[in-house]
Parts: structure tokens; sequence; C-alpha cells
């Protein structure tokens, strides 16, 4: 089985998403699966391994919207053609013409990673009415879905159009994320791993929870700088994977998305708390999260409302002093990301999933 693997990303600002795309690569590959991904991101960038940059090169930014769809289109087509998948799996967007000839030629899948329409409504008026107008062509098409989170896959929408579907919340693969052990620092250091102009994300509540907590420093990773505050660091966006991990090493806990809420969600499975988790950091959450059942001691869960920080505080610093120096529980934490979020055995999960669909008679979906 051949499987064309579809993102329209923009690299650089979703770095942690093409992250989770190499990751993925990895898995598939000690699977023995043939996948090869297609990344749209109307970029630059050459070809790497087992990845295909369908971009529009030089001069891009002087070419009209329409004419770069266009041009796009007509780039992607050709290079899946050339892999001539069995199915296509497409992280799901806004619709464009870029995907229609392939969509219509492929049975494909669609994964749902979050309420893709409160999201664009945060971002413009214009997204949002063009998703409404456009998700007919997109969705119904569709053999089946997979949802990051149980919340997701109920919803109405989709619960409406009566499609097979996977619950797959996100992985890590501890093969590429090691295990840090942690340079004890007298001071206590919490770490934010996020991306400029994501909202749910919540950096705000993490500055609010620095102007609660003047003893702590805050190291965020990522978002572009904001408000100064004496505590605070912002570094931006860190390429180095040494330097990262020093940060990582000399945090005693790491803070995960606060505001999922804006998106009309309570459960999750951000890649940055798996990420703070494979590396033995204890982490902050301000949702459920889809892998954990229940009650972890390197895990705070706070409630997906917005005074969420607010209404923490003294429980947030309770949880750091009582983590800090703990090298049991860093070792838990690595145990559990292990044993519960290893991307190679979800990816299975999702293989054995596309092999029982594709092996099913074709009902008509338009």
């Amino acid at each position: 089985m051949k499987i064309a693997s579809i993102a329209d990303i923009d690299v650089e600002l979703l770095h942690g998403v093409y992250e989770k795309l190499l990751s993925l690569r990895g898995a598939y590959r000690s699977l023995g699966a043939d996948v090869r991904f297609f990344v749209v991101d109307r970029g630059r960038r050459a070809d790497e391994d087992g990845v295909t940059f369908i971009g529009m090169g030089a001069g891009s930014r002087r070419v009209s919207f329409l004419k770069k769809n266009l041009f796009l289109r007509n780039r992607l087509m050709p290079a899946v053609e050339s892999w001539g998948p069995d199915a296509v799996v497409l992280r799901d967007c806004l619709f464009s013409r870029i995907l229609g000839p392939v969509l219509r030629r492929y049975p494909y899948f669609v994964e749902i990673n979050s309420r893709l329409l409160v999201e664009l409504r945060q971002q413009s008026l214009i997204k949002a009415i063009h998703f409404l107008l456009t998700r007919r062509l997109l969705y119904p098409g569709a053999r089946g879905f997979f949802f990051v989170s149980r919340e997701l896959s109920r919803d109405p929408y989709f619960q409406g159009l009566r499609k097979p579907f996977l619950v797959h919340p996100n992985g890590i693969d501890c093969r590429r994320y090691p295990f840090l052990e942690p340079a004890p620092q007298a001071e206590v250091n919490l770490l934010f791993l996020g991306t400029p102009n994501c909202p749910w994300h919540g950096v705000d509540g993490v500055l609010l929870l620095a102007e609660r907590l003047p003893g702590f420093r805050f190291h965020l990773v990522g978002p572009e700088a904001g408000r100064p505050l004496p505590n605070v660091r912002w570094h931006g966006f860190i390429r180095d994977e040494a330097r990262l991990d020093e940060i990582l090493r000399a945090c005693d806990a790491g803070i995960g998305s606060l505001s999922l809420f804006r998106n009309g969600m309570e459960e999750g499975s951000t890649l940055k708390v798996r990420r703070y988790l494979a590396a033995g950091l204890p982490a902050i959450i301000g949702y459920r999260d889809s892998d954990i059942d229940g009650p972890l001691e390197f895990v705070l869960e706070l409630p997906p409302r917005p005074d969420n920080v607010l209404g923490s505080v003294d429980r947030i610093r309770d949880f750091v002093e009582k983590v800090k120096g703990r090298s049991d529980l860093r070792r838990a934490a690595r145990r559990f990301a292990e044993e519960r979020l290893d991307i190679v055995e979800k990816e299975r999960r999702r293989l054995r999933f596309l092999e029982e669909q594709l092996s099913l008679p074709c009902a008509s979906s338009r």
C-alpha cells in the first residue's frame, strides 16, 4: 500500500507541525510502509528524503493569489501522480483549487486536528466564510477521518457524514527525542513552546502566571516577543536542537496550551506536551489530554476555561515545587511517553485502519 500524505502548511511558521511530519516519516519507515509527504508551503525549499515540497520558488511574492494557486495545483497533481498512491491522507485545511484534482482522482482520508471554523474566525471572517462555502467539496467525499481527540470525533457535522473514523491522538518519536538528564538550577525555570499568532496557545496566560509568580523564571520559545517582564525571557524560534535541549534540561516543568477553549475545545493531544514528556519534563496543561486516562504525578491539568490560570496559581506553584529536582518523576514521564505516546505504535493503528477501509467496497460518497 502506497500513501501520499499532503499538508498545506507554512513550514517556517508551523515548524512543530513539520517536525511531526518528519517523525511520521521515521515511524512509517520502521513499519515498512511506503509513504511520501507532499508539503504545499508556497516557499522555495528543496525536496528532502521522502518529502516533496510544492512551492513557487523565486519571485512568488509578486504573483497574484489566483495565479499562485493555479500554478501550485499544476505542480501538485503531477507530483502525486508520479508517486502513484493507493490513498491520500490530507491534513485538514481550507479547500482550494490546489487540492481538487488529487481528491477527485484518489481515495482520501482527512486528519482533523482542531475546530477549523472556530480557528479561522479568529484569523479572518473571509477565511471563515470561504470554509463554510467550500467544506462540502472536501469532507463528504472522504473515505474516512482521523481525529486527534475523542471530542472532535463527536462533532455533530462529522457525525452527520456517517463516515468511518479513528480517534488518533498525536504521538512522539521517542527515538528522535531522547530523555534529557536535568541540569540542576537553584531557581525555578518553566518552559513554554509555541507558535506566533495562535491565541489558543495561551501566551497571555503564561505572562499572567509570570506576573503572579515573580520568583519563577519563564522561557518562551517560538512566540514573537511580547511585553517585557523581568522574569520572562523571549527566545524566539530556535532551530538548533542542541540549544533547545539545553533549555529543556534547565527547566523544571513545561507549560502546554492554556487556551484551547478559544477554539471551542476542552480536549487535545498537543505536540509541545509530548515533547516535554519525552524529554522527561513534567507538564502543566489547560485541557484534558486524549492519552491520559487519570491523574499523573508529573502532569497538572487545569480546567479548560478562561480563569484557569488566575484560579490555579497556588496549585501551579505547589506542583512545580513538588516536581523540581525529582528525577524519579522525570523518568516516569519518559516511561509514559514510551509506553503511551510512541508514534510507531500509533501509526501502526492508522495503517491498519487504512488497509481495512481500502479493502471495503467504495460506497458513493458525493
